[in-house]
Protein backbone atom coordinates (compact mmCIF):
# COMPACT_ATOMS: atom_id res chain seq x y z
CA UNK A 1 0.00 0.00 0.00
CA UNK A 2 1.48 3.07 -1.00
CA UNK A 3 2.98 5.59 2.07
CA UNK A 4 0.31 8.65 1.06
CA UNK A 5 -2.68 6.20 1.00
CA UNK A 6 -1.15 4.41 4.41
CA UNK A 7 -0.94 7.87 5.81
CA UNK A 8 -4.83 9.39 4.62
CA UNK A 9 -6.08 5.86 6.19
CA UNK A 10 -4.81 6.23 9.65
CA UNK A 11 -5.99 10.05 9.81
CA UNK A 12 -9.69 8.54 8.98
CA UNK A 13 -9.50 6.07 11.25
CA UNK A 14 -8.49 8.38 13.96
CA UNK A 15 -11.30 10.72 13.24
CA UNK A 16 -13.75 8.20 13.55
CA UNK A 17 -12.95 6.72 16.61
CA UNK A 18 -12.40 9.76 18.40
CA UNK A 19 -15.57 11.08 16.97
CA UNK A 20 -17.11 8.42 18.59
CA UNK A 21 -15.89 8.89 21.98
CA UNK A 22 -17.39 13.03 22.25
CA UNK A 23 -20.12 14.27 21.56
CA UNK A 24 -20.61 14.99 18.29
CA UNK A 25 -20.71 18.59 18.22
CA UNK A 26 -17.31 18.60 19.83
CA UNK A 27 -14.59 20.01 17.53
CA UNK A 28 -10.92 19.78 19.19
CA UNK A 29 -8.40 22.13 18.33
CA UNK A 30 -4.97 20.40 17.32
CA UNK A 31 -2.42 20.08 20.71
CA UNK A 32 -5.21 21.22 22.65
CA UNK A 33 -3.78 19.03 25.43
CA UNK A 34 -0.77 21.73 25.57
CA UNK A 35 -3.28 24.51 25.73
CA UNK A 36 -5.77 23.01 28.45
CA UNK A 37 -4.08 21.71 31.72
CA UNK A 38 -5.71 19.44 34.11
CA UNK A 39 -4.75 17.99 37.02
CA UNK A 40 -7.33 15.77 39.10
CA UNK A 41 -7.13 14.93 43.31
CA UNK A 42 -8.12 11.91 44.23
CA UNK A 43 -11.67 10.89 43.56
CA UNK A 44 -14.25 9.61 46.07
CA UNK A 45 -16.95 6.96 45.20
CA UNK A 46 -19.77 9.80 44.70
CA UNK A 47 -17.34 12.88 43.38
CA UNK A 48 -14.24 14.16 41.47
CA UNK A 49 -12.61 17.03 41.15
CA UNK A 50 -10.19 18.78 38.86
CA UNK A 51 -7.83 22.09 38.53
CA UNK A 52 -8.76 23.16 34.74
CA UNK A 53 -6.49 25.81 33.12
CA UNK A 54 -6.49 27.28 29.76
CA UNK A 55 -2.95 28.82 28.35
CA UNK A 56 -4.73 31.43 26.00
CA UNK A 57 -7.12 34.16 26.98
CA UNK A 58 -10.69 33.13 26.06
CA UNK A 59 -13.73 32.28 27.92
CA UNK A 60 -14.34 28.81 28.85
CA UNK A 61 -18.50 28.72 28.25
CA UNK A 62 -18.81 25.18 28.60
CA UNK A 63 -17.85 21.89 30.25
CA UNK A 64 -18.22 17.86 29.29
CA UNK A 65 -16.85 15.15 30.53
CA UNK A 66 -16.51 11.44 30.35
CA UNK A 67 -15.00 9.05 32.86
CA UNK A 68 -14.15 5.59 30.25
CA UNK A 69 -16.84 5.02 28.26
CA UNK A 70 -19.57 6.83 30.80
CA UNK A 71 -20.75 10.21 29.82
CA UNK A 72 -20.83 11.99 33.12
CA UNK A 73 -23.53 15.07 33.62
CA UNK A 74 -22.17 18.72 32.92
CA UNK A 75 -19.37 19.24 35.44
CA UNK A 76 -19.88 22.21 37.81
CA UNK A 77 -17.70 25.20 37.34
CA UNK A 78 -15.88 27.20 40.00
CA UNK A 79 -13.77 30.02 39.18
CA UNK A 80 -10.32 30.46 40.74
CA UNK A 81 -9.07 31.73 43.56
CA UNK A 82 -11.49 31.41 46.06
CA UNK A 83 -11.37 31.71 49.55
CA UNK A 84 -8.47 29.35 50.86
CA UNK A 85 -6.94 28.93 47.40
CA UNK A 86 -2.85 29.90 46.80
CA UNK A 87 -0.69 30.51 44.13
CA UNK A 88 3.32 29.41 44.84
CA UNK A 89 6.11 31.30 42.75
CA UNK A 90 9.50 31.53 42.58
CA UNK A 91 11.76 33.22 40.63
CA UNK A 92 15.01 31.60 39.54
CA UNK A 93 17.59 33.76 38.06
CA UNK A 94 20.81 32.75 35.99
CA UNK A 95 23.81 34.24 37.98
CA UNK A 96 26.58 32.38 35.72
CA UNK A 97 28.63 34.39 34.11
CA UNK A 98 30.34 37.97 35.32
CA UNK A 99 29.99 39.60 32.01
CA UNK A 100 25.98 39.27 32.41
CA UNK A 101 26.04 41.68 35.09
CA UNK A 102 23.94 44.35 33.64
CA UNK A 103 21.13 41.54 32.96
CA UNK A 104 20.97 40.75 36.10
CA UNK A 105 20.65 44.08 37.61
CA UNK A 106 18.10 44.58 35.11
CA UNK A 107 16.42 41.11 36.39
CA UNK A 108 16.27 42.60 39.84
CA UNK A 109 14.53 45.17 38.58
CA UNK A 110 12.15 43.49 36.79
CA UNK A 111 11.71 41.36 40.43
CA UNK A 112 10.81 44.05 42.21
CA UNK A 113 8.22 45.32 39.72
CA UNK A 114 6.67 41.61 39.37
CA UNK A 115 6.24 41.65 42.92
CA UNK A 116 4.15 44.98 42.70
CA UNK A 117 1.42 42.86 40.69
CA UNK A 118 1.16 40.56 43.44
CA UNK A 119 -2.25 39.19 45.07
CA UNK A 120 -2.94 38.50 48.70
CA UNK A 121 -3.31 34.78 48.32
CA UNK A 122 -0.04 34.74 46.04
CA UNK A 123 3.14 33.56 47.78
CA UNK A 124 7.13 34.25 46.26
CA UNK A 125 10.27 32.99 47.12
CA UNK A 126 13.76 33.73 45.28
CA UNK A 127 16.75 31.71 44.12
CA UNK A 128 19.41 31.75 41.66
CA UNK A 129 22.26 29.40 39.94
CA UNK A 130 25.22 28.85 38.46
CA UNK A 131 27.29 26.02 38.87
CA UNK A 132 24.81 25.64 42.06
CA UNK A 133 21.62 26.07 43.27
CA UNK A 134 21.29 28.88 46.03
CA UNK A 135 17.67 29.38 47.49
CA UNK A 136 17.83 32.66 48.74
CA UNK A 137 13.94 33.59 49.96
CA UNK A 138 11.78 30.01 50.20
CA UNK A 139 8.54 30.83 49.04
CA UNK A 140 6.22 32.77 51.63
CA UNK A 141 8.87 34.78 52.71
CA UNK A 142 7.97 38.37 53.46
CA UNK A 143 8.21 41.41 51.14
CA UNK A 144 11.23 42.57 53.77
CA UNK A 145 13.03 39.29 53.51
CA UNK A 146 12.36 39.14 49.50
CA UNK A 147 13.92 42.89 49.32
CA UNK A 148 17.12 41.90 50.90
CA UNK A 149 17.27 38.97 48.37
CA UNK A 150 17.24 41.14 45.44
CA UNK A 151 20.00 43.03 46.40
CA UNK A 152 22.34 40.28 47.01
CA UNK A 153 21.70 39.03 43.09
CA UNK A 154 25.31 39.36 41.36
CA UNK A 155 26.40 37.73 38.38
CA UNK A 156 29.31 36.12 39.77
CA UNK A 157 29.53 32.46 38.81
CA UNK A 158 31.52 30.41 35.83
CA UNK A 159 29.33 27.52 34.93
CA UNK A 160 25.62 26.83 34.47
CA UNK A 161 24.25 24.22 35.33
CA UNK A 162 20.51 24.96 34.01
CA UNK A 163 18.97 21.33 34.30
CA UNK A 164 20.31 20.29 37.64
CA UNK A 165 19.39 23.81 39.39
CA UNK A 166 16.03 23.47 37.95
CA UNK A 167 15.13 20.23 39.22
CA UNK A 168 16.12 21.52 42.91
CA UNK A 169 13.83 24.78 41.91
CA UNK A 170 11.29 22.50 41.68
CA UNK A 171 11.89 20.59 44.80
CA UNK A 172 11.43 23.54 46.50
CA UNK A 173 8.02 24.52 44.55
CA UNK A 174 6.96 20.62 45.42
CA UNK A 175 6.91 21.03 49.00
CA UNK A 176 5.26 24.11 49.43
CA UNK A 177 1.72 23.80 50.10
CA UNK A 178 -0.19 25.56 47.06
CA UNK A 179 -3.15 24.73 44.65
CA UNK A 180 -1.02 26.39 41.31
CA UNK A 181 2.90 26.43 41.39
CA UNK A 182 5.24 28.51 38.60
CA UNK A 183 8.50 28.39 38.41
CA UNK A 184 9.77 31.57 36.06
CA UNK A 185 13.23 31.39 34.93
CA UNK A 186 15.09 34.33 33.85
CA UNK A 187 18.11 33.00 31.96
CA UNK A 188 20.24 33.00 28.71
CA UNK A 189 18.95 29.25 27.87
CA UNK A 190 22.73 28.24 28.02
CA UNK A 191 22.84 24.85 29.64
CA UNK A 192 26.03 22.72 30.59
CA UNK A 193 24.90 19.71 32.49
CA UNK A 194 25.97 16.78 31.16
CA UNK A 195 24.30 14.55 33.35
CA UNK A 196 20.87 16.56 33.55
CA UNK A 197 18.61 16.43 30.79
CA UNK A 198 15.65 18.20 29.45
CA UNK A 199 13.24 15.43 30.19
CA UNK A 200 14.15 15.09 33.37
CA UNK A 201 12.89 18.43 34.02
CA UNK A 202 9.66 18.20 32.22
CA UNK A 203 9.11 14.75 34.04
CA UNK A 204 9.63 16.05 37.51
CA UNK A 205 7.25 19.60 36.68
CA UNK A 206 4.64 17.62 35.33
CA UNK A 207 5.00 15.18 38.42
CA UNK A 208 4.36 17.58 41.21
CA UNK A 209 2.05 20.17 38.57
CA UNK A 210 4.43 23.36 38.00
CA UNK A 211 4.21 25.30 35.35
CA UNK A 212 7.77 27.18 33.79
CA UNK A 213 8.06 30.39 32.40
CA UNK A 214 11.16 30.94 30.28
CA UNK A 215 12.15 34.56 30.57
CA UNK A 216 14.87 34.52 28.08
CA UNK A 217 18.06 36.97 28.10
CA UNK A 218 20.43 36.58 25.37
CA UNK A 219 23.14 38.96 24.87
CA UNK A 220 23.37 38.63 20.77
CA UNK A 221 21.73 37.53 18.09
CA UNK A 222 23.66 34.29 17.84
CA UNK A 223 22.93 33.33 21.16
CA UNK A 224 19.27 33.42 20.89
CA UNK A 225 19.43 29.96 19.21
CA UNK A 226 19.87 28.80 23.27
CA UNK A 227 16.49 30.65 24.09
CA UNK A 228 14.63 27.58 22.46
CA UNK A 229 15.86 25.70 25.68
CA UNK A 230 13.32 27.73 27.56
CA UNK A 231 10.49 27.78 24.95
CA UNK A 232 10.41 23.74 25.17
CA UNK A 233 10.39 23.61 28.90
CA UNK A 234 7.46 26.25 29.06
CA UNK A 235 5.13 24.57 26.62
CA UNK A 236 5.77 21.04 27.58
CA UNK A 237 4.97 21.94 31.30
CA UNK A 238 2.04 24.78 30.30
CA UNK A 239 3.89 27.46 31.04
CA UNK A 240 4.91 30.70 28.85
CA UNK A 241 7.91 31.99 27.01
CA UNK A 242 8.68 35.91 26.83
CA UNK A 243 12.17 36.66 24.90
CA UNK A 244 13.16 39.96 26.24
CA UNK A 245 13.78 43.25 23.48
CA UNK A 246 17.75 43.94 22.67
CA UNK A 247 17.20 46.50 25.65
CA UNK A 248 16.59 43.89 27.61
CA UNK A 249 13.08 44.87 28.39
CA UNK A 250 9.89 42.22 28.76
CA UNK A 251 6.61 43.15 26.84
CA UNK A 252 4.42 45.78 28.45
CA UNK A 253 1.77 43.94 28.82
CA UNK A 254 3.35 40.74 30.11
CA UNK A 255 4.52 42.72 33.20
CA UNK A 256 1.29 44.79 33.71
CA UNK A 257 -0.32 41.49 34.00
CA UNK A 258 2.69 38.71 34.70
CA UNK A 259 0.36 35.78 36.72
CA UNK A 260 -2.54 36.06 34.44
CA UNK A 261 -2.42 32.70 32.45
CA UNK A 262 -1.51 30.78 36.13
CA UNK A 263 -4.68 32.34 37.54
CA UNK A 264 -6.85 31.12 34.38
CA UNK A 265 -9.43 28.68 34.78
CA UNK A 266 -10.64 27.18 38.04
CA UNK A 267 -12.37 24.01 39.72
CA UNK A 268 -15.13 21.55 38.43
CA UNK A 269 -16.98 19.03 39.84
CA UNK A 270 -17.55 15.91 38.56
CA UNK A 271 -20.75 13.86 39.63
CA UNK A 272 -19.69 10.21 39.41
CA UNK A 273 -23.03 8.61 40.84
CA UNK A 274 -23.24 7.43 36.69
CA UNK A 275 -19.77 5.87 37.18
CA UNK A 276 -20.27 2.12 36.79
CA UNK A 277 -17.06 1.23 35.10
CA UNK A 278 -14.61 -1.05 37.59
CA UNK A 279 -10.99 0.44 37.71
CA UNK A 280 -8.91 -2.00 36.25
CA UNK A 281 -5.78 -1.04 38.79
CA UNK A 282 -3.50 1.57 36.33
CA UNK A 283 -7.07 4.19 36.22
CA UNK A 284 -9.15 5.46 33.95
CA UNK A 285 -9.27 7.69 31.03
CA UNK A 286 -10.76 10.89 32.22
CA UNK A 287 -11.17 13.15 29.18
CA UNK A 288 -12.73 17.27 29.69
CA UNK A 289 -13.53 19.15 26.98
CA UNK A 290 -13.66 22.93 27.42
CA UNK A 291 -16.07 24.91 24.96
CA UNK A 292 -14.84 28.74 24.10
CA UNK A 293 -16.59 30.91 21.73
CA UNK A 294 -14.50 29.60 18.49
CA UNK A 295 -13.09 26.30 19.55
CA UNK A 296 -13.43 23.25 21.91
CA UNK A 297 -10.37 21.87 23.48
CA UNK A 298 -9.74 18.58 25.38
CA UNK A 299 -7.33 17.32 28.33
CA UNK A 300 -7.14 13.44 29.50
CA UNK A 301 -5.31 12.49 32.57
CA UNK A 302 -5.92 8.88 34.44
CA UNK A 303 -7.80 8.93 37.42
CA UNK A 304 -8.46 6.25 40.01
CA UNK A 305 -11.95 5.57 42.01
CA UNK A 306 -12.20 3.92 45.11
CA UNK A 307 -12.97 0.57 45.74
CA UNK A 308 -16.88 -0.07 46.21
CA UNK A 309 -17.68 -0.95 49.98
CA UNK A 310 -17.93 -4.70 51.40
CA UNK A 311 -21.25 -6.56 50.63
CA UNK A 312 -22.24 -7.42 54.11
CA UNK A 313 -22.51 -11.15 54.86
CA UNK A 314 -25.71 -12.32 57.18
CA UNK A 315 -25.55 -15.33 59.21
CA UNK A 316 -28.90 -17.39 59.91
CA UNK A 317 -29.22 -18.39 63.53
CA UNK A 318 -32.09 -21.02 63.82
CA UNK A 319 -34.55 -20.70 67.20
CA UNK A 320 -35.06 -23.71 69.03
CA UNK A 321 -38.24 -25.68 68.55
CA UNK A 322 -40.83 -25.23 72.06
CA UNK A 323 -41.15 -28.98 72.24
CA UNK A 324 -37.43 -29.54 72.46
CA UNK A 325 -37.44 -27.34 75.53
CA UNK A 326 -36.74 -29.46 78.34
CA UNK A 327 -39.32 -28.82 81.69
CA UNK A 328 -37.12 -27.35 84.53
CA UNK A 329 -36.33 -30.20 87.50
CA UNK A 330 -34.17 -29.93 90.76
CA UNK A 331 -31.31 -29.26 88.88
CA UNK A 332 -31.59 -29.57 85.47
CA UNK A 333 -29.61 -27.51 82.63
CA UNK A 334 -31.54 -25.86 80.12
CA UNK A 335 -31.16 -27.61 75.95
CA UNK A 336 -28.64 -25.77 74.34
CA UNK A 337 -29.65 -23.19 71.56
CA UNK A 338 -28.70 -24.72 67.76
CA UNK A 339 -27.05 -22.83 65.47
CA UNK A 340 -26.57 -22.74 61.38
CA UNK A 341 -23.36 -22.20 61.40
CA UNK A 342 -21.13 -25.43 61.71
CA UNK A 343 -21.71 -27.95 64.62
CA UNK A 344 -19.32 -27.49 67.62
CA UNK A 345 -16.74 -30.66 67.32
CA UNK A 346 -17.46 -33.87 69.47
CA UNK A 347 -16.11 -34.11 72.87
CA UNK A 348 -13.76 -36.55 73.88
CA UNK A 349 -14.80 -39.64 75.36
CA UNK A 350 -14.82 -39.83 78.86
CA UNK A 351 -16.49 -41.49 81.78
CA UNK A 352 -20.21 -40.39 82.79
CA UNK A 353 -20.75 -38.40 85.90
CA UNK A 354 -22.60 -38.95 88.20
CA UNK A 355 -26.26 -36.60 88.69
CA UNK A 356 -27.06 -34.34 91.20
CA UNK A 357 -29.66 -37.16 92.34
CA UNK A 358 -27.50 -39.59 92.77
CA UNK A 359 -25.41 -37.62 95.37
CA UNK A 360 -26.66 -38.06 99.23
CA UNK A 361 -28.04 -35.08 100.77
CA UNK A 362 -26.22 -36.27 104.11
CA UNK A 363 -22.59 -36.09 102.11
CA UNK A 364 -23.71 -32.09 101.14
CA UNK A 365 -24.45 -31.05 104.77
CA UNK A 366 -21.07 -32.96 106.03
CA UNK A 367 -18.94 -30.78 103.73
CA UNK A 368 -20.12 -27.87 104.35
CA UNK A 369 -19.71 -28.67 108.36
CA UNK A 370 -16.20 -29.50 108.40
CA UNK A 371 -15.32 -26.33 106.24
CA UNK A 372 -16.95 -23.79 108.78
CA UNK A 373 -15.32 -25.86 111.59
CA UNK A 374 -11.93 -25.21 109.94
CA UNK A 375 -12.57 -21.66 108.68
CA UNK A 376 -13.18 -20.96 112.65
CA UNK A 377 -9.87 -22.72 113.83
CA UNK A 378 -7.82 -20.76 111.74
CA UNK A 379 -9.46 -17.80 112.51
CA UNK A 380 -8.84 -18.42 116.15
CA UNK A 381 -5.15 -19.20 116.23
CA UNK A 382 -4.86 -16.24 113.78
CA UNK A 383 -6.00 -14.46 116.39
CA UNK A 384 -4.03 -15.70 119.07
CA UNK A 385 -0.43 -15.30 117.53
CA UNK A 386 -1.43 -11.39 117.15
CA UNK A 387 0.40 -9.70 120.23
CA UNK A 388 0.27 -6.07 118.88
CA UNK A 389 -2.48 -4.13 116.61
CA UNK A 390 -1.70 -3.21 113.32
CA UNK A 391 0.02 -0.89 111.60
CA UNK A 392 -2.26 2.04 110.27
CA UNK A 393 -1.84 2.03 106.54
CA UNK A 394 0.15 4.79 105.12
CA UNK A 395 -1.41 6.58 101.59
CA UNK A 396 1.19 7.65 99.36
CA UNK A 397 1.64 10.54 98.01
CA UNK A 398 0.19 11.23 94.40
CA UNK A 399 2.11 12.58 91.92
CA UNK A 400 1.24 15.90 90.57
CA UNK A 401 0.29 16.25 87.03
CA UNK A 402 2.71 18.32 84.79
CA UNK A 403 1.92 21.53 83.15
CA UNK A 404 2.83 22.94 79.75
CA UNK A 405 4.03 26.17 80.81
CA UNK A 406 4.07 28.35 77.55
CA UNK A 407 6.38 31.55 76.70
CA UNK A 408 7.66 33.84 74.40
CA UNK A 409 11.24 35.07 73.99
CA UNK A 410 11.39 38.35 71.97
CA UNK A 411 14.04 38.78 69.63
CA UNK A 412 14.53 42.46 69.97
CA UNK A 413 17.99 42.91 71.55
CA UNK A 414 16.35 42.57 74.75
CA UNK A 415 16.24 38.15 74.72
CA UNK A 416 12.99 38.99 76.89
CA UNK A 417 11.25 36.14 78.15
CA UNK A 418 7.08 36.17 78.74
CA UNK A 419 4.96 34.20 80.12
CA UNK A 420 1.86 33.21 78.65
CA UNK A 421 -0.24 32.92 81.61
CA UNK A 422 -4.35 32.08 81.04
CA UNK A 423 -5.97 30.44 77.86
CA UNK A 424 -5.78 33.76 75.91
CA UNK A 425 -2.81 36.24 75.94
CA UNK A 426 -2.71 38.58 73.32
CA UNK A 427 -0.06 40.90 71.75
CA UNK A 428 0.15 44.28 69.94
CA UNK A 429 0.73 48.07 69.86
CA UNK A 430 -2.21 49.05 72.55
CA UNK A 431 -1.62 49.10 76.34
CA UNK A 432 -4.71 46.63 77.15
CA UNK A 433 -2.84 43.90 75.83
CA UNK A 434 -1.25 41.08 77.77
CA UNK A 435 2.29 41.86 75.92
CA UNK A 436 2.48 45.25 74.48
CA UNK A 437 5.04 46.40 72.25
CA UNK A 438 5.82 49.83 70.74
CA UNK A 439 6.37 49.14 66.92
CA UNK A 440 5.26 51.24 64.71
CA UNK A 441 5.14 47.87 62.23
CA UNK A 442 2.00 46.27 64.52
CA UNK A 443 -1.18 46.91 64.70
CA UNK A 444 -3.09 48.22 68.43
CA UNK A 445 -4.34 44.43 68.77
CA UNK A 446 -1.85 42.32 66.09
CA UNK A 447 -2.19 38.75 67.42
CA UNK A 448 -3.22 36.47 70.03
CA UNK A 449 -2.01 32.75 71.24
CA UNK A 450 -4.80 30.70 72.37
CA UNK A 451 -4.44 27.07 74.61
CA UNK A 452 -6.25 24.62 73.27
CA UNK A 453 -8.57 21.79 74.93
CA UNK A 454 -6.38 19.34 74.23
CA UNK A 455 -3.54 21.19 75.05
CA UNK A 456 -1.83 22.51 72.14
CA UNK A 457 -1.49 26.11 71.15
CA UNK A 458 -2.30 27.99 68.30
CA UNK A 459 -1.56 31.62 66.63
CA UNK A 460 -4.25 33.78 65.11
CA UNK A 461 -3.88 36.90 62.89
CA UNK A 462 -6.03 39.45 64.65
CA UNK A 463 -6.84 41.46 61.04
CA UNK A 464 -3.09 42.94 61.22
CA UNK A 465 -2.23 45.03 58.38
CA UNK A 466 1.40 43.46 58.29
CA UNK A 467 0.48 40.01 58.77
CA UNK A 468 1.95 36.95 61.03
CA UNK A 469 4.48 34.85 60.14
CA UNK A 470 5.37 30.84 61.62
CA UNK A 471 8.94 30.32 60.25
CA UNK A 472 8.82 32.03 57.31
CA UNK A 473 5.57 31.05 56.04
CA UNK A 474 2.57 33.60 56.40
CA UNK A 475 -0.69 32.46 58.10
CA UNK A 476 -4.25 33.65 59.13
CA UNK A 477 -3.86 30.83 61.99
CA UNK A 478 -1.71 27.81 62.87
CA UNK A 479 -0.66 25.60 65.73
CA UNK A 480 2.91 26.18 67.11
CA UNK A 481 4.76 24.12 68.96
CA UNK A 482 8.25 24.41 70.77
CA UNK A 483 10.86 26.12 69.18
CA UNK A 484 9.11 27.74 66.50
CA UNK A 485 10.00 31.54 64.94
CA UNK A 486 7.59 33.77 64.99
CA UNK A 487 7.38 37.25 63.48
CA UNK A 488 4.67 40.40 63.91
CA UNK A 489 5.13 42.92 62.14
CA UNK A 490 9.08 43.58 62.11
CA UNK A 491 8.94 41.71 66.05
CA UNK A 492 10.51 38.83 65.66
CA UNK A 493 10.52 36.07 68.98
CA UNK A 494 10.66 32.64 69.68
CA UNK A 495 7.28 30.55 71.41
CA UNK A 496 8.80 27.87 73.67
CA UNK A 497 7.10 25.68 75.93
CA UNK A 498 8.18 23.84 78.81
CA UNK A 499 6.75 21.17 81.77
CA UNK A 500 6.16 22.09 85.48
CA UNK A 501 4.58 20.44 88.09
CA UNK A 502 1.85 22.07 90.30
CA UNK A 503 4.63 21.04 93.63
CA UNK A 504 7.74 23.02 91.97
CA UNK A 505 8.98 26.60 93.91
CA UNK A 506 10.73 27.49 91.21
CA UNK A 507 9.67 29.61 88.48
CA UNK A 508 10.90 29.59 84.86
CA UNK A 509 12.65 32.82 84.55
CA UNK A 510 14.63 33.17 80.83
CA UNK A 511 16.20 30.48 78.57
CA UNK A 512 16.85 26.78 78.10
CA UNK A 513 19.84 27.24 80.54
CA UNK A 514 16.77 28.28 83.11
CA UNK A 515 14.95 25.22 82.17
CA UNK A 516 17.70 23.40 83.11
CA UNK A 517 18.48 24.69 86.70
CA UNK A 518 14.96 24.36 87.20
CA UNK A 519 14.61 21.18 86.76
CA UNK A 520 17.62 20.51 89.10
CA UNK A 521 16.19 23.01 91.96
CA UNK A 522 12.99 21.11 91.69
CA UNK A 523 14.84 17.50 92.23
CA UNK A 524 16.99 19.00 94.98
CA UNK A 525 13.84 20.22 96.92
CA UNK A 526 12.31 17.06 96.03
CA UNK A 527 15.19 15.36 98.37
CA UNK A 528 15.48 17.81 100.91
CA UNK A 529 11.89 17.03 101.76
CA UNK A 530 12.04 13.53 101.68
CA UNK A 531 14.99 13.80 103.60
Amino acid sequence: MPRKTRTLLSAFLTLVLFSGALPARTHIAPGSALELLLHCAPFDAKQGRCDLRLRQAKAMLDFEARLGEIQLPKPRFIPYPQPGDTSAILFLVDTSDPGRGSVVAENAGQIRKLLAQGKSHQRFGLARFDADYHLLSPPGSSPKQLGKAIQGLRASGRTTELYRSALQALDTLASYPAQRKALFIFSDGMAEDHAYFHHDVVEKARQHQISIYGLGFARSVSQSVALQTLRRLSDETGGLFLAADPKLHLATDFMAAPFATLERGGHILLDLSAATSTDPGDGLPLTVVAHTAGTSYAATVKVHLPPPPPVPVSVAISAPAPEAIAAPGPLATPAPTPVAIRPPPAPTRMSAPRTSDEINPLLWISLLGAFALVGGALAFLRGRGRTDSPLPKTTPKPKSVPKVQAFVELRDGTERHVEIDGDCFRMGRHSDNDLTLEDSSLSRHHAEIRRQQEGSFRLTDLNSLNGVYVNGVPVDTAIIKDGDMLELGDVGMVFGTVSVHDDEVTRMVKSTASRIQTATDTEDETELNNG
